[in-house]
């Protein structure tokens, strides 16, 4: 299947080139500095969007994983072990099933991000992939669920049971490579302004207020200030950390065994009477004020919330889940 994304017109950049086209034609008819002066801070937007414009995404996705040209990168199936559709692990059988950029994580640390916008449908290529990526996960466990994996494999095979173990990698946040770029120009106009007009010597002499001084410093401070904000919120990757940092578990026939910070323990699937895809689990320290999403598994008396933090795609591990509970 080839894949490639469809060009996009340069929106924002067009927008700006023609405000700076706007208040150039004003300005000079009408021999008024300020718009001409916007003017350059409007034509500085316009280059700066359309330079960071995203660049064009083209791949295969063949029998034995997915080969990206840029970046030049070839993710086999099995190392496949995250993968979401706008950072949300999303059920591929739901009729809710939602488009959006497509995330990647794949073993030795690495995060793909496939546009929305492609030749063919996101959510068809979130189905595809999903049913290529094998089921077994890792088998470096612990000693103790070691035992219950070898126990569990005399009794049913080894293609029956299944072990999985913590990922290094949540994902990547959003980018704001762009504002940054936008914002980090404008700045530097803003200064050169400022700079410019502060050592005039004709408004010096005059005694007189040079107004680019004034614009100078608003787009100075604007400038500064929406880029600190953007380099906050700038793409990073999400480490699996806190009391999630030793989670792994091993799923048969008979029920799951889970080791969870400090729960630890095995479930028979006679004893669980619901489970749910859950977006609203409990606060772990994946990353700053997130919410894990995962599964509710219910218990008389309680839950366990099982956390999206494991070395396959976790709609994989819910189906797993669920036909042995269902016992098919």
């Amino acid at each position: 299947m080839e894949l490639y994304s469809r060009r996009r017109f340069p929106w924002g950049a067009a927008f700006w080139g023609c405000a700076a086209a706007v208040l150039l034609v004003a300005g000079l008819g009408r021999g008024n500095t300020h718009l001409m002066i916007l003017a350059t801070a409007s034509c500085i937007l316009a280059m700066a969007l359309w330079l960071v414009r995203p660049l064009e995404f083209r791949g295969t996705l063949s029998d034995e994983g997915l080969e990206v040209e840029h970046p030049a990168v070839r993710i086999p199936y099995d190392e496949m072990e995250c993968i979401t559709i706008d950072g949300r692990a999303q059920d591929p059988d739901s009729p809710r099933l939602r488009a959006g950029r497509l995330m990647i994580v794949h073993r030795g640390g690495g995060v793909l991000e496939i546009p929305a916008r492609l030749n063919v449908s996101v959510k068809d290529l979130y189905r595809a992939i999903l049913v290529r990526v094998p089921l077994s996960g890792s088998y470096e466990i612990s000693p103790d669920l070691a035992d219950y994996r070898r126990k569990e494999e005399a009794l049913f095979g080894t293609e029956r049971v299944h072990a999985f173990t913590r990922r290094p990698l949540a994902g990547r946040t959003p980018s704001t490579r762009r504002g940054q770029i936008c914002a980090a120009l404008l700045l530097l106009c803003g200064i050169c302004w400022c700079v410019f007009s502060a050592f005039s010597t004709a408004q010096i002499r005059r005694g007189e207020f040079d107004p680019k001084l004034g614009w100078g410093i608003v787009l100075s401070v604007v400038g500064g200030v929406s880029w600190f904000v953007l380099f906050l919120k700038h793409r990073s990757v999400v480490r699996i950390a806190g009391k999630f940092g030793n989670a792994e578990m091993v799923i048969s026939p008979t029920g799951i065994a889970l080791v969870q910070d400090d729960l630890k323990g095995q479930l028979r699937w006679d004893e669980l009477r619901e489970m749910r895809f859950s977006r609203n689990g409990p606060r772990f320290a994946v990353a700053k004020d997130e919410i894990a999403e995962g599964i509710d598994l219910v218990i008389p008396g309680t839950r366990i919330f099982i956390p999206d933090v494991f070395d396959r795609p976790f709609p994989l591990i819910y189906k797993l889940i669920r036909r042995y509970w269902k016992g098919e």
